[in-house]
């Protein structure tokens, strides 16, 4: 593309003088550029300060809106923590009494079974002797076996027996060989074999514990 130039005619140019400022217009000027001066002074100030409220304004909003949010952080950790404090006291005394109505449970679990094993007992002791008293012979068999665990070669053995039962079973041909003697000091069901060397008391009383201390230790061993 053509580019087109121009330059001014071979004349004579001279420079332009403009003309000189009198007193009057100098002083017209320098209070012109005062006012200027001032004025651009002024709205410097102005718009520093200006600008300096909205950005403390923007800060301090700025800053209420960021410490909002850590407050109610802090405020929700607080409040968190202060509720997991509360919870634990809580849960402390609730596990205690919980561990005591356990163990008070035990306990009466163990006093109901003492209770029981006890009237069991004694209903058991009262059949057994009511049994023997109304069918002393039924002692023989006991009188046998008890005979039987002496040590071979056991002498001058002695069966001692309540006196009623004496009476109903002396003349029992299966206990001739042995001496029996009534013993007023015993109870019917009552039971005692001396040897020289030992003495064995298989009394009813002591039958029953032994069967009841096993049910004891069969209850324990369930109850655990």
């Amino acid at each position: 593309m053509n580019q087109s130039s121009w330059r001014l005619a071979n004349v004579d140019a001279r420079n332009y003088r403009f003309m000189a400022l009198d007193s009057e217009q100098q002083s017209q000027w320098s209070s012109y550029q005062d006012a200027i001066d001032k004025g651009y002074q002024a709205g410097l100030e102005q718009g520093t300060q200006e600008g300096l409220q909205q950005g403390q304004k923007q800060g301090y909003q700025q800053g209420k809106k960021e410490g909002y949010l850590v407050g109610e952080a802090q405020g929700l950790a607080a409040s968190k923590k202060q509720s997991e404090q509360e919870l634990l006291q809580l849960t402390v005394p609730i596990e205690a009494i919980k561990q005591q109505l356990l163990q008070h449970h035990q306990q009466q679990l163990v006093q109901q079974q003492q209770v029981i094993i006890a009237l069991v007992q004694q209903i058991c002791d009262k059949v057994i002797r009511q049994e023997l008293q109304l069918q002393p012979e039924r002692i023989v068999p006991l009188i046998e076996d008890t005979l039987a665990s002496l040590p071979s070669g056991a002498q001058q053995v002695r069966v001692r027996l309540h006196p009623a039962t004496h009476k109903a079973i002396a003349a029992l041909p299966q206990l001739a060989a042995w001496q029996l003697d009534s013993d007023p000091e015993l109870n019917i069901g009552d039971l005692i074999v001396e040897t020289e060397q030992s003495e064995a008391d298989a009394s009813a009383e002591l039958r029953l514990q032994a069967c009841m201390e096993k049910l004891v230790e069969h209850l324990t061993c369930d109850r655990t």
